[in-house]
């Protein structure tokens, strides 16, 4: 039988499928069960096998549930793609005097005067996500529930998505057996679980360099206030090293995570490097610094004309996560460009209760997306017990959204 406190969460990325099952009893996250597997059926974030991925999604839930001893029924899941992309807007409405308490219905009228429509036919809103409320002219206003005001304004993010992708998401679910109760675009889950507060409070930048794609949220308080994708990740790079020495794609991930390093002053020496099976090569390793030095610049400068115009917004600089964010040197060349500190993103202290359970702490960043989809959906779990009104799942009409938001906001 289910345990009615468990939470389960599951990144369906292009490279791996990662679950993890925590107990949310008593205010705090114990984890209690995590897989992994290399995922099938999924490229660039997209279902692109519904077979494939429904059986991946099926044999990584077993395993999960027998760990945890439990049974498990229904899943936030967490999806990206070049699909997803955010639109800020503004709305306004007007209250009949000055004497008029705000309530939930004006919530509801300021976010649809604000919310997007999507530009065209095939897309819907994935979430509807608060930047601030502004009450007669006063900004920064967190809940103007039972205020006093004449004009309430709201700025917000809506973050948008082909709506095939998401149902082919949702159905690859189902069809292994399980009930989707919310979808969260990864890099907002991400943000739960490795971003603190008082960094989104200030301005930051979380960038997420997996092996298909560079995912991209820029946060000015509690949501992100811009979210993008771009489709170059690690393997981009292990494609160029193949290409350039003529091996296997394999072996290039190999060479790159043996001996990369994306800065040529930051090599120890330059000796040869043996490669190529079953006919053995060498290579100096400035050559391989130069093809990645190449690749890393540009992808970094891809990742600026995104986000230059933001730069200034980023009091907390910048966070790295993904395998990627590994390679030597690459932090210190988005340092450079940005102008800004750069960390690499770990797991926050204080998300989960009991973080001995993982052997070191780079395992358990292979889990950051469905631990951050777990406080998510414990978020939402709690809000939802204290409001009377119909529960709706993310992926349904905006009305749903609307509901949604002010849940969680609140």
């Amino acid at each position: 039988m289910e345990n009615k406190n468990l939470i389960t969460g599951i990144d369906l990325g292009s490279s791996k499928i990662a679950v993890a099952i925590g107990d949310c009893k008593d205010g705090e996250i114990n984890l209690k069960s995590y897989e992994i597997e290399e995922s099938v059926g999924i490229r660039g974030g997209v279902i692109v096998d519904l077979k494939a991925a429904c059986e991946c999604i099926s044999r990584i839930i077993q395993k999960a549930e027998k760990n945890a001893k439990t049974e498990i029924t229904s899943v936030f899941i967490g999806i990206s793609g070049q699909h997803l992309h955010s639109n800020n807007n503004e709305g306004k409405i007007s209250l009949s005097t000055d004497q008029e308490e705000i309530g939930v219905q004006h919530l509801k009228e300021v976010i649809f005067k604000a919310k997007t429509s999507p530009s065209s036919l095939g897309l819907e809103v994935l979430h509807v996500l608060p930047s601030e409320f502004i009450l007669d002219n006063v900004a920064g206003v967190k809940n103007p529930i039972g205020l006093f005001g004449k004009e309430l304004k709201v700025k917000l993010t809506s973050v948008i998505g082909i709506t095939t992708a998401i149902q082919n998401a949702i159905r690859c679910v189902h069809l292994a057996g399980l009930d989707v109760e919310h979808v969260i675009a990864n890099m907002i889950a991400t943000g739960e679980a490795i971003l603190y507060p008082e960094e989104k409070d200030l301005g930051v930048g979380l960038i997420d360099l997996g092996s298909h794609l560079t995912d991209i949220a820029i946060y000015k308080g509690e949501y992100p206030a811009y979210l993008s994708s771009l489709p170059y990740g690690g393997e981009n790079l292990s494609r160029e090293i193949a290409t350039r020495l003529h091996v296997s794609l394999k072996e290039a991930e190999e060479i790159k995570k043996s001996h990369g390093v994306c800065l040529r002053y930051l090599l120890d020496n330059n000796e040869e490097i043996n490669f190529g099976k079953p006919t053995a090569k060498k290579i100096r390793k400035l050559e391989l610094v130069e093809i990645i030095e190449e690749k890393s610049e540009m992808l970094v400068s891809h990742i600026f004309a995104r986000i230059g115009n933001y730069l200034p917004l980023l009091g907390s600089g910048i966070v790295l996560t993904g395998g990627t964010s590994n390679l030597v040197g690459l932090k210190e060349v988005i340092e450079q460009k940005m102008n800004l500190p750069v960390r690499i993103g770990g797991i926050r202290t204080d998300l989960i209760a009991n973080p001995s359970i993982f052997q070191k702490p780079s395992e358990s960043m292979e889990y950051a997306t469905s631990l951050g989809l777990i406080a998510y959906g414990k978020r939402v779990r709690d809000k939802e017990k204290n409001f009377p009104w119909e529960k709706e799942n993310i992926y349904d009409k905006t009305i749903g959204k609307v509901f949604n938001w002010i849940k969680n906001f609140f």
